[in-house]
C-alpha cells in the first residue's frame, strides 16, 4: 500500500462472517506492490471488529464500519465514495488470491480499455478445486427482442487441467467475487444499485456497462478461488439468512424485472430464485452423509422423516427477514 497506485482493493462481507480474518491477511500476504485498501465490516460482532481494527492500524488500510448488516452492494458503495485511484477492484471475504494476482487485471484493463476485468474464478467446496466459472452471457432480450431473462456461466464445475490454455477474452458477463471496475464507470454510470439485495448484482453492472458500449474482459492470468460453504459456523447463521432471504431475494427479482422490464413470472428470473432457495438450503441445512444403513430405527426415521422436518423448520425461520427493505444505512470511518 505505498504511494502512487493505480488501484485500490474494496473487500466487503459476502454472505458468512467467519472467513473474513484469514482471507483478509492471505490478501494482504499474496498482493505485493502498490495498491490502496479499503475494508468494509458490515455488522461484524466485536471478535471480528477488533481484529479487523488491529489490522487496519497496523497496515495502514481505511476500515470503514456499519452496526447492521450491510448488503454487498451498500458496502461496496460506502468504499466507493472513498476511491481515489483510477481502478477499484472489488474482493469478497471468502476468496483467496494467487500470487501477483492484482496486476494481471490492471494490465488488461490498460492495454484493452475494459471498464471491467475479471480473472479465472475457481471454486473449492470440501478440497476440491474446480473451476466456478469463466465469463459467460447476458441478456435482458430473447433473439425475437422480447423481454426475457439470460444468463449462462462458461466451464461451470469443471476440472482444468495442464493441457487447456486459457487466453484473455473479451466476455459479457464476470462476477463480484473478484473484479476491476475503472472508476470512469463509476463516474458515468453512477452507484451500485442498493435495490438488488441479494442476488444479480454481477448480472446487473454487467448489462450497464455493456449498454454504455464498454468492454469486459477476462484475465486467466489472474486466478481466485472462492470457498464454498457446506455448512456455517454458528457466527454466520444469521447473516447467511439474511444475505439470501426470501425476503431480499424477491425485492431483488422484482426490482430486476423493473429495470428491465422483463415480466416478474420470467422463466429465467425464476431460475435465479430457484438456485438462491437450493444454496440457502444447501447451506443452512446440510446433513451429514450416513453410508448404509446403520441398523436402527432413529437413524432410518432421520434420513426419512426427521431431516426434512427439520430442514422446513430452519427455512422457515428464516424465510422472511425482520429488516425494513429502505432502511437508511449508517457507517463510519473508524481507520485511515
Amino acid at each position: 500500500m505505498n504511494s502512487n497506485p493505480s488501484a485500490t482493493i474494496v473487500f466487503v462481507f459476502r454472505e458468512r462472517l467467519s472467513p473474513t480474518l484469514p482471507c483478509l491477511q492471505h490478501l494482504l500476504s499474496a498482493t505485493p506492490g502498490s495498491y490502496k485498501l479499503i475494508c468494509v465490516d458490515g455488522g461484524a460482532p466485536e471478535s471480528i471488529s477488533a481484529s479487523l481494527r488491529e489490522l487496519a492500524s497496523r497496515h495502514g488500510f481505511i476500515l470503514i464500519r456499519s452496526e447492521e448488516y450491510l448488503s454487498p452492494n451498500e458496502s461496496r458503495n460506502l468504499a466507493l465514495m472513498h476511491v481515489q485511484t483510477r481502478y477499484v477492484v472489488f474482493v469478497d471475504n471468502d476468496v483467496t488470491v494467487s500470487q501477483d494476482w492484482l496486476d494481471p487485471l490492471v494490465r488488461c484493463a490498460e492495454e484493452t480499455g475494459a471498464w471491467l476485468v475479471g480473472p479465472l474464478y475457481m471454486q473449492s467446496l470440501r478440497g476440491e478445486l474446480r473451476v466456478h466459472m469463466f465469463g459467460g452471457t447476458i441478456r435482458v432480450r430473447d433473439e425475437q427482442g422480447r423481454p426475457a431473462y439470460f444468463e449462462k456461466h462458461n466451464l461451470t464445475h469443471e476440472f482444468l487441467n495442464g493441457e487447456r490454455k486459457l487466453m484473455r477474452q473479451a466476455t459479457d458477463l464476470i462476477e463480484f467475487h473478484t473484479l476491476l471496475m475503472n472508476m470512469d464507470a463509476y463516474r458515468s454510470l453512477g452507484p451500485l444499485d442498493e435495490k438488488l439485495f441479494s442476488c444479480s448484482e454481477h448480472a446487473d453492472l454487467c448489462l450497464t456497462v455493456k449498454s454504455a458500449g464498454k468492454q469486459i474482459y477476462l484475465e486467466p492470468s489472474s486466478v481466485i478461488t472462492y470457498q464454498v460453504p457446506d455448512r456455517l459456523d454458528v457466527i454466520d447463521r444469521e447473516y447467511f439468512a439474511l444475505r439470501w432471504s426470501e425476503t431480499w431475494t424477491q425485492a431483488s427479482l422484482e426490482r430486476l424485472a423493473e429495470k428491465y422490464a422483463i415480466p416478474s413470472k420470467d422463466v429465467g428470473l425464476r431460475q435465479v430464485g430457484k438456485f438462491v432457495r437450493r444454496h440457502r438450503q444447501g447451506v443452512m441445512t446440510p446433513y451429514p452423509r450416513i453410508g448404509g444403513w446403520l441398523g436402527t430405527k432413529w437413524h432410518r426415521f432421520r434420513r426419512v422423516i426427521g431431516q426434512p422436518l427439520d430442514k422446513w423448520r430452519s427455512l422457515r425461520q428464516y424465510a422472511s427477514s425482520e429488516y425494513v427493505i429502505n432502511r437508511k444505512t449508517e457507517a463510519r470511518v473508524i481507520s485511515r
